[in-house]
């Protein structure tokens, strides 16, 4: 008798564990884990040149638009002015072609003309009287037909085709112009966003190759965390649907983040899932953002639980 009432008590006991156990499994809402993530980005210059100043230091925040490193522009503002002179002479050349000849140089071939032909009547007159040669007439008629083509183009102006040549070559000296002007702006490497440097490794004196990455900034504007979630559970999440962020290392804090894609084609969970068993499952990836914030660093492990389920 006294056996069967320590023996009852004790499995009442167990089933109301197991009962709790198993009414907790049913009503918590499942967790996730991922790694917090930030948008990396690489400034850099498309000319390239040796670094005069680095104005920032790794672990900086710096805002949009603010100077990083500033590269040598002596080389690149020569070459502009030699390309603005070879513009300005372009464009002279342009106006002759269009206008043609000034009034001066008219009027001197029209004076050409008229010492040809009077060359030209004087060796007429020679020959009719047999004083001259065929060969002086035939001379002068050439210096003549010269001449008066000489005063008919100056009476004309530029020719059509030399004018859309001339144009042409304005053209091509124009844009190799805006393209230094635009490689001298290159030589100012400037932060894009608001941002933390992660990694900046330049020093004055330094050669940065065009088209290098100068620096490693971190875009704190852009963060997020990515899970994977199995197929039977992905039914009730929506994009824009919310969730609660708990990270490593910042006990008591929850972190407000939104569904901000569900990827569309199922995966085998990748290998940075928790355990082997979940690895073997379909899931799908699912991107939530969260709002900046310090303590959000890349590389952390964040568990993610969802509302509204």
């Amino acid at each position: 008798m006294n056996r069967k009432l320590i023996v009852l008590p004790v499995l009442l006991a167990a089933s109301l564990f197991l009962g709790w156990r198993w009414w907790r499994g049913r009503v918590a809402p499942p967790e996730y884990w991922g790694t917090v993530e930030t948008r990396v980005v690489r400034p850099g210059s498309l000319a390239g040149g040796r670094v005069v100043r680095v104005a920032a230091r790794e672990g900086d925040f710096v805002k949009a638009g603010q100077l990083l490193i500033q590269l040598d522009d002596e080389p690149l503002a020569l070459q502009v002015k030699q390309q603005e002179a070879k513009v300005a002479q372009m464009r002279a050349q342009l106006g002759r072609t269009a206008t043609g000849p000034r009034e001066e140089e008219r009027r001197k071939a029209q004076i050409a003309l008229s010492a040809a032909e009077t060359d030209l009547r004087r060796q007429d007159a020679l020959l009719k009287q047999g004083l001259g040669s065929q060969q002086a007439y035939d001379g002068a008629a050439v210096r003549a037909a010269q001449a008066r083509e000489d005063y008919l183009a100056a009476l004309r102006g530029g020719r059509s085709e030399d004018v859309s040549a001339a144009k042409a070559g304005l053209s091509a000296e124009e844009a190799r112009l805006e393209e230094l002007i635009r490689l001298q702006r290159e030589t100012a490497i400037l932060a894009p966003c608001d941002c933390r440097v992660e990694v900046l490794d330049l020093r004055p004196g330094d050669l940065l190759p065009a088209g290098q990455p100068a620096a490693r900034l971190l875009d704190g504007n852009d963060t997020w965390v990515r899970v994977y979630v199995p197929e039977p559970r992905l039914a009730p999440l929506k994009v824009g649907g919310m969730a609660a962020v708990r990270v490593e290392g910042v006990a008591g804090r929850v972190f407000a983040a939104r569904v901000a894609a569900i990827a569309s084609e199922g995966e085998y969970t990748p290998r940075n899932v928790q355990t082997e068993s979940q690895r073997a499952d379909l899931v799908f990836a699912v991107k939530l953002t969260l709002e900046p914030d310090p303590a959000l660093k890349p590389g952390i492990a964040a568990r993610v639980e969802f509302q509204g389920r």
